[in-house]
């Protein structure tokens, strides 16, 4: 009996330094990292964001851009947003020299986004060509 006895206050003894060890008390503080500190908007535009959106359109049988002309900065990229209608559209910047510094095809009810540099300064017809005979046309004006 007396072995039983001591074979139950043993276990009693562990069951007390177990539940000790997980019972409440307070828990040493834990480091944490701090967020990340917020960042500051960029000052210019970053690449590849949009500076225009240009809608290629046919209202009533009047085709047109919209905008129809742009003044840009020479040697500068741009990022264009051409933005159709259920037809089938170019936006075709022509050279004077002949032939096309621009030719984008878009496909009927999807956007298309073109990055490009604008030309040397001077004046460029902007067509579309299966419509520019009905006066889908425009300007490029670069400086």
């Amino acid at each position: 009996m007396h072995l039983r006895n001591l074979a139950l206050v043993l276990l009693v003894s562990l069951m007390a330094v177990a539940l000790a060890a997980c019972g409440g008390g307070t828990a040493a503080p834990t480091a944490t990292t701090a967020p990340p500190a917020p960042t500051a908007p960029p000052a210019q535009m970053p690449a590849g964001a949009l500076d225009y959106t240009i809608h290629l359109m046919n209202v009533s049988g009047a085709y047109a851009f919209d905008p129809k002309n742009l003044t840009l900065t020479a040697g500068k990229s741009y990022t264009i947003k051409l933005v159709p209608d259920g037809e089938f559209h170019t936006w075709t910047v022509k050279n004077p020299a002949g032939g096309n510094f621009i030719n984008a095809q878009v496909l009927p009810n999807t956007p298309q986004t073109i990055t490009f540099i604008a030309p040397a300064a001077g004046t460029y017809k902007l067509v579309c060509i299966p419509h520019e005979a009905l006066n889908m046309v425009g300007q490029i004006t670069t400086k």
